[in-house]
């Protein structure tokens, strides 16, 4: 049978081999009902052929009674119990076991290297939905192996119980436990938090949210989390929490009055780590207020100290934002704003929003330096960033942005320095191997930013320097950002007649963070080369003539090239 044809075409079937047996009967004005029993061969689903499938059982309208066994050699399930859909009135009572599930090979999904699954579920519950479930589901012995990853957990049981205004809603398992009791309605949690918000910041809630039914939500959660290392690690999840972390709160949508808290000791984001994690968020008063605290930290003592102040009312957002590390010369920012949206009316279609963001003066410590941020606006609205008056400042010495961001590439923004350490920005993206210095002067056109992200420059550093070695005069005529990284074309002067060029790229961010870098080295200082090189050679001196290639990430970048040495001096590990 050619499943695919009797679907629009891009369907996901194929062929199927089958035998079915019915024995079936219908009375008088009654529905179909009887027993099946169909053994399928083959079954072809996003071109993969699955094998060995049973299914028999009783049937009747709108219900089944019986067994599914799949014996492939990529996952085998079985699947043994009562579904019975009736609307809110639905009984399900199962059994099913999971076992050595290759989502990989069956086409599902290429997100996890070699991953197998097997589990056990029991589920006693009646209901269709979340908000009138009644009844429990047992997650049990969940092993999720991958090549590099797994992790085992032992049980997942959510139990819900009670009906209506009286509800309660238990988690237990070996990484989240809590519950959640009072009126809710989970399908409609969202809206309603969205309804009590417009009380506060109307313009932002009428422009980008539809008006959807609510449900009464009048509850008290409490949740705590524990260390989810070899979860995130083997899920490729985004956050990972190392000690228990605690989340508590209320919610009345009848009188819009809300408390959350979340207490989180130590996680992660990605690869950066945080210690002494607090947030609170409530409305006692007029207003809607938001304090969140949080220490980043990296194995080698440095902390940064972040806390963050905002509060709502009026369609205008209050934020205060601190920062400060312990390094022994401070770098520290102290930043206000005030953001007002604005509901823009049309003579056809819907209202608009505008959004002006007020930059308040602000102090800015780099480097034991004082800096000031001046006031300025930043303007959203219609598709476009507008940024006036940018200017960050220190005597004579600043940095100045103006200009417009969208997705039109004729828009420009400008980005204008003058006697700018470059050292203070890589101090802050703290990259060992990668420490830029110089005073930079010159202006950035900044075009096409949602499409190709040119970078046109003008830029020149004195004393130019790479990992604290001083190389002269770098000259940076162009700086390009495609896709794939930013590329950099230009010279650094010795003098007015010996110079190097430089060409390659540089990838700031992200899993392939690291360069590409391209030297024609012309009595060219190679001491800037020895982080790279220290493993073999020490206290490298020394001038180079020739190419030079520097590759890779941050972590394990490599020298590969050609050139001579004049005056080479180092002392060997080997």
């Amino acid at each position: 049978m050619h499943l695919n044809e009797l679907f629009p075409d891009g369907n996901p079937y194929g062929t199927a081999k089958l035998a079915v047996t019915l024995d079936t009967h219908r009375p008088a004005n009654g529905s179909f009902s009887g027993n099946i029993k169909a053994n399928i061969d083959e079954f072809e689903y996003k071109g993969y052929k699955y094998e060995n499938i049973l299914l028999s059982g009783n049937f009747q309208k709108n219900g089944f009674n019986g067994v599914l066994d799949i014996n492939d050699p990529n996952g085998k399930l079985y699947a043994e119990g009562l579904f019975l859909h009736e609307g809110k009135n639905s009984m399900f009572n199962f059994t099913s076991r999971l076992e050595h599930f290759h989502p990989d090979s069956l086409h599902l999904t290429n997100k996890y290297e070699a991953p197998d699954i097997s589990c056990t579920l029991n589920a006693d519950f009646t209901g269709n939905n979340i908000d009138n479930l009644e009844g429990s589901i047992t997650l049990d012995s969940l092993s999720f192996k991958t090549k590099p990853d797994s992790f085992f957990l032992k049980k997942f049981k959510v139990e819900a119980t009670g009906h209506s205004l009286d509800r309660h809603l238990a988690i237990t398992s070996d990484v989240l436990n809590g519950e959640v009791t009072g009126a809710y309605s989970f399908t409609t949690i969202v809206p309603s938090l969205m309804q009590t918000l417009k009380g506060y910041i109307p313009a932002l809630i009428n422009v980008t949210q539809k008006k959807q039914k609510v449900m009464e939500n009048n509850f008290s959660l409490l949740l705590t989390i524990e260390n989810t290392e070899a979860i995130s690690n083997t899920l490729k999840l985004p956050f990972t929490m190392l000690t228990q972390g605690r989340i508590t709160g209320h919610y009345n949508n009848l009188y819009n009055r809300f408390r959350f808290e979340a207490y989180l000791p130590k996680f992660n984001i990605g690869k950066s780590m945080f210690e002494s994690g607090y947030l609170t968020c409530d409305n006692p008063e007029d207003r809607v207020n938001l304090k969140l605290k949080a220490t980043n930290y990296n194995a080698k003592g440095l902390r940064n100290y972040m806390d963050l102040k905002a509060d709502a009312k009026d369609n205008r957002i209050q934020t205060q934002i601190s920062w400060a590390n312990n390094k022994e010369r401070l770098f520290k920012a102290d930043l206000s704003a005030s953001t007002l949206f604005i509901e823009e009316e049309q003579e056809k279609g819907p209202a608009k929003l505008r959004t002006e963001i007020s930059l308040n003066e602000s102090p800015l410590i780099l480097n034991d330096s004082t800096w000031h941020i001046a006031p300025s606006t930043i303007t959203i609205a219609d598709g476009k960033i507008g940024i006036q008056d940018f200017s960050v400042s220190n005597g004579t010495e600043y940095l100045h942005m103006e200009g417009t961001v969208s997705k039109d590439p004729a828009d420009t923004l400008l980005l204008d320095l003058k006697q700018v350490e470059l050292s203070y920005i890589f101090d802050i993206l703290n990259i060992p191997v990668l420490q830029f210095a110089g005073k930079a002067t010159g202006t950035f056109n900044i075009t096409d930013l949602y499409g190709s992200r040119m970078l046109n420059t003008d830029l020149e550093v004195q004393n130019f320097s790479f990992n604290q070695v001083q190389l002269g005069r770098l000259n940076l005529f162009r700086m390009g950002r495609p896709a794939k990284g930013i590329l950099m074309l230009g010279s650094i002067y010795k003098n007015d007649t010996t110079w190097t060029d430089v060409s390659g790229y540089v990838y700031p961010v992200g899993k392939n963070a690291g360069l590409s870098l391209f030297f024609g080295a012309n009595d060219l200082n190679l001491a800037f080369l020895h982080p790279f090189v220290e493993n073999i050679a020490k206290n490298m001196q020394g001038r180079g003539f020739g190419n030079i290639h520097l590759h890779g990430p941050f972590k394990a970048l490599n020298v590969e090239g050609t050139p001579l040495f004049s005056m080479v001096g180092w002392v060997s590990n080997i």
